[in-house]
């Protein structure tokens, strides 16, 4: 009999305490919140987008104060700490960090490291507490090894009109492993399905990079850069070779054009027939242009000094890069393509410059 009305009280406690926990309409209490324990937590990151989940212990009666990485902080409403201090879902995106709120848990999902050291906070709060989660990615792995790459320089600038610049290696059977442009990460070897990875054994790669044109030939590097007409900007290209690992910081200087006379380039931008044919272009008399540089879809082809002084000289230049042809004839400029059997649009452009003054000609061809 003693057993059995032990059992019948147990049970009615438990009753009791369920009742309570789904009671949905009963206020909560800012002055008597529910016991919450927050604990301030440090995470580590590496190089790879990875992703982390921290749980909390309580759906409800917390929430996420704030986000914050170096650059950018999100402060969150009232209504959505409310919607999460009730147990409601919550996401957002901060530069590089995506944090999800979903029940106890909080998943933390970073992208690929920009190669260097970064952090991020996310504060978290109840009535009568905060605590912080503080995230670390940790930056490229300086490698055990010595220098068996051998750079003949780490810095490089370029001049405004993005001419190249050559970088020697004393080693070989190095590779790229990511480029950097104005502090974004474009390339990452890690994600390449192309030739370039192959590069350690070849010798050989060649990548765009918005601005920034990276290419190597037999273990040297060229780099150049579109033309530059705004403020300066920056890149930085990491190579590593076994457990050694190297950087190329490099700047573009702002192309000045202030004291140049416009070329005047008339149209500046034409489509040539898929067939084929010839497009001109005029310029403004009695000036000494020159072409610069032309690109073929995403390939860049320099013209030499010798002939950019032809050019000035003589006012006369002619050249072909793999299906058009660059003319220039006193003040005209002309275009010539092949037909276009490739089956989809081609695009070029070719830049000319006379001092400090450019113009661009930007082109395209449609498919047979």
């Amino acid at each position: 009999m003693k057993n059995f009305i032990i059992t019948v009280m147990t049970l009615m406690c438990l009753m009791a305490c369920s009742n309570d926990d789904n009671d949905q309409k009963q206020p909560i209490n800012p002055e008597q919140p529910k016991a919450v324990e927050l604990n301030d937590t440090t995470l580590t990151f590496y190089l790879f987008a990875d992703t982390c989940t921290v749980d909390i212990g309580s759906e409800k009666d917390w929430w996420i104060e704030e986000i914050a990485t170096e650059k950018k902080v999100i402060k969150l409403t009232y209504e959505e700490k409310q919607t999460m201090m009730e147990g409601g879902a919550y996401e957002a995106q901060c530069q590089w960090v995506n944090v999800k709120r979903n029940g106890k848990k909080i998943q933390i999902a970073i992208d690929n490291s920009d190669c260097i050291e970064r952090t991020f906070r996310i504060t978290l709060a109840t009535y009568d507490t905060t605590a912080t989660i503080t995230g670390i990615q940790k930056d490229m792995p300086t490698g055990s090894w010595d220098d068996n790459i051998g750079l003949s320089t780490k810095t490089v600038t370029l001049n405004g009109a993005g001419d190249p610049a050559t970088v020697t290696t004393e080693g070989k059977h190095w590779w790229i492993t990511t480029i950097e442009v104005d502090g974004e990460t474009l390339y990452n070897s890690y994600y390449d399905n192309t030739e370039n990875r192959n590069m350690y054994q070849t010798g050989k790669f060649n990548k765009k990079c918005d601005w920034l044109n990276v290419s190597v030939d037999d273990w040297t590097l060229n780099i150049s850069a579109d033309m530059n007409y705004g403020a300066g900007r920056t890149f930085k290209i990491h190579l590593q070779a076994g457990d050694y690992h190297d950087c190329i910081d490099g700047t573009q200087e702002e192309l000045m054009t202030g004291g140049g006379t416009p070329i005047n380039l008339k149209p500046k931008q034409v489509t040539i027939p898929a067939e084929g044919g010839t497009q001109t272009c005029t310029t403004d008399k009695d000036i000494a242009w020159i072409i610069h540089c032309t690109y073929i879809n995403d390939n860049i082809y320099y013209a030499t000094l010798d002939e950019k002084e032809n050019c000035a000289d003589t006012g006369k230049f002619e050249k072909t890069y793999e299906w058009l042809t660059v003319k220039r004839d006193g003040e005209n400029l002309y275009v010539t393509a092949q037909p276009n059997n490739t089956g989809k649009e081609r695009t070029f452009k070719v830049v000319i410059t006379a001092g400090d003054a450019g113009d661009t000609l930007y082109g395209t061809q449609p498919a047979q």
